[in-house]
C-alpha cells in the first residue's frame, strides 16, 4: 500500500494523532514524500548514526553520555 498516501490516512485515523507529531522513517523517498504531504515529520534513513542523532535531537531516545564524565 505504501507510499500511497491511503495507508497513511488510514494510520491517523486509527492513532487518533496529528500527522505533525508523527515521525515517519523509511529509506525510500518515495514513501517520505507521501508521508510528508499529509504533515508527517519525516526522516530519511541512510545510516544507524543518523538515525540515532535525529531521535537524540527529537527527545526521542536519550543521547549517549559518556559514562564517569
Amino acid at each position: 500500500m505504501k507510499p500511497g498516501i491511503a495507508i497513511f490516512k488510514l494510520f491517523l485515523e486509527r492513532a487518533g494523532v496529528p500527522a505533525e507529531d508523527c515521525l515517519f522513517i523509511d529509506d525510500n523517498p518515495a514513501n517520505i514524500a507521501a508521508a510528508a504531504s499529509l504533515g508527517f515529520q519525516t526522516e530519511l534513513f541512510r545510516t544507524a548514526e543518523a538515525l540515532e542523532e535525529r531521535l537524540a535531537a527529537t527527545g526521542l531516545l536519550p543521547q549517549n553520555e559518556e559514562v564517569g564524565a
